[in-house]
């Protein structure tokens, strides 16, 4: 797991089988080097707590959120979950891109 503590770019991901598949899909579409960080964050729970840490982290200029809907009714949550968030982060003074 990467920690994240120097890139200004990363992407919070749930667990290393989304990090791969990123990981994957970036090698077989880009020609170039991966220009972010990846962050397992070894759970949903684990990756929403740590949102509001990595949005403040003062280094950060993009950080980028992936949660797969693998859990029963997520679809459902997830709207409420982000609208949720959008309102925290316009908060935080930052710009929000769905």
């Amino acid at each position: 797991m990467s920690t994240g503590a120097n890139s200004g770019k990363v992407l919070l991901v749930e667990g290393s089988n989304d990090e791969h598949v990123v990981r994957h899909i970036w090698k077989s579409r880009h020609n170039s080097s991966q220009s972010f960080e990846i962050l397992d964050k070894q759970g949903y729970n684990t990756l929403l707590d740590s949102i509001t840490t990595e949005l403040v982290a003062i280094e950060r200029e993009t950080v980028g959120i992936l949660i797969d809907a693998n859990d029963g009714g997520c679809a459902i949550v997830s709207w409420s979950l982000w609208s949720f968030w959008g309102y925290k982060i316009v908060f935080f003074g930052l710009t929000v891109s769905f």
